[in-house]
């Protein structure tokens, strides 16, 4: 159920990027690679708010409450202060060396920062048990 609303999803979005982009040189082509992108997507998202976790096998009853949960929630706080820490050091030294850096670069630095903090505490927890 969830494959075939994904697919209707994805070409409904291609269909509303056609009809709003007409001044594309070929808007069928991109329409066709906007659904061929997007039905990923929209199959995942179909699948989260249809399927019922009682209808697959094996599936954890409170995921919530698995090892897995536990070691994201704190690395996922970690990374948060990292994150803080980081930033707030960073933004100190680019102030005072009086560096002028975009906005795009910086709030991308950010992002890194918080995703690698997390992937590394994460890891580190695993190891941990």
């Amino acid at each position: 159920m969830a494959a075939p609303m994904g697919v209707i999803l994805a070409v409904a979005l291609a269909l509303l990027f056609m009809v709003t982009h007409d001044s594309e040189p070929h808007p069928v082509v991109g329409g066709i690679a906007i659904a061929i992108t997007m039905v990923w997507v929209c199959t995942g998202l179909a699948w989260a708010l249809i399927v019922d976790r009682d209808t697959v096998r094996g599936a954890t009853k409170n995921p919530e409450q698995s090892v897995e949960s536990v070691w994201f929630d704190r690395a996922a706080s970690g990374a948060f202060s990292d994150t803080l820490l980081t930033t707030g050091l960073g933004t100190a030294a680019i102030v005072f060396a009086r560096i002028d850096i975009s906005a795009t670069v910086a709030l991308s630095a950010v992002i890194l920062i918080a995703m690698a903090s997390c992937a590394v505490r994460y890891v580190i927890q695993q190891r941990q048990g």
